[in-house]
């Protein structure tokens, strides 16, 4: 993650399940968990979740490995992210 610090990916076989990174120095984020869905069209999702009240928070935007991502917060405040696979 460059600057940002070590991303870690876990899973189980070539599985990937998850990943973490400790909080960035120098930045006000809390420890916080997030929930990715997984989506074959990201930028539908995000249409039809901002037109539902969500509100983009970061992204979208390409993450290594070339699939994309994006956070939301849906309209109770609630954190989410989309992950779109890269393309084969």
């Amino acid at each position: 993650m460059g600057p940002m610090g070590i991303y870690s990916v876990y899973g189980l076989g070539d599985k990937q399940l998850g990943g973490m990174m400790a909080i960035p120095q120098g930045t006000m984020m809390p420890p916080m968990w997030i929930y990715y869905i997984e989506t074959s069209d990201l930028d539908s999702a995000l249409g039809r979740a901002t037109k539902n009240g969500a509100q983009i928070m970061n992204g979208p935007m390409e993450v290594p490995g070339g699939g994309h991502i994006a956070q939301l917060m849906d309209v109770q405040g609630a954190v989410i992210a989309l992950h779109q696979a890269a393309k084969k």
